[in-house]
């Protein structure tokens, strides 16, 4: 019991810090936790929207979130969002979500590219890049 207890303190304190970090830098990484309608608001804006689908329980949706920080904090500009395919089934239907990770990049609202498996944030940036000048 004790061994568990530390573990969860544990993840507590790193997520503590990530926040922190993250919000210093003043990036825009979301969890989406509400409804579907958030979700519509969020990747109706101007500008890209990174758009991450994953599940705990997803060993390369653990390892794509330290590049997806990466991002994130060097593109303040880019807003990334968090979509648990457990929590939010019906968005994972709607962009045919079949298999984890998935990074789904939006323009101005617009779907303009799925990717499936883990990339490094160089590989994502170069993305970001190359649809940032399109459209």
């Amino acid at each position: 019991m004790i061994f568990l207890k530390m573990i969860k303190i544990k993840t507590i304190f790193l997520f503590i810090i990530a926040t922190a970090t993250l919000q210093s830098t003043h990036a825009q990484m979301i969890l989406l936790e509400k409804s579907k309608s958030t979700f519509e608001e969020l990747i109706d804006q101007d500008g890209l929207v990174l758009v991450e689908f994953f599940s705990n329980g997803c060993v390369y949706c653990r390892m794509i979130e330290q590049e997806l920080r990466l991002i994130a904090n060097n593109n303040p500009d880019i807003t990334v969002v968090k979509v648990d395919v457990r929590r939010h089934g019906q968005l994972s239907g709607k962009y045919r979500i079949g298999g984890l990770p998935t990074l789904v990049y939006f323009k101005n609202g617009q779907l303009i590219k799925k990717a499936l498996g883990y990339v490094k944030a160089p590989v994502i940036q170069k993305m970001l890049d190359i649809y940032g000048e399109s459209l």
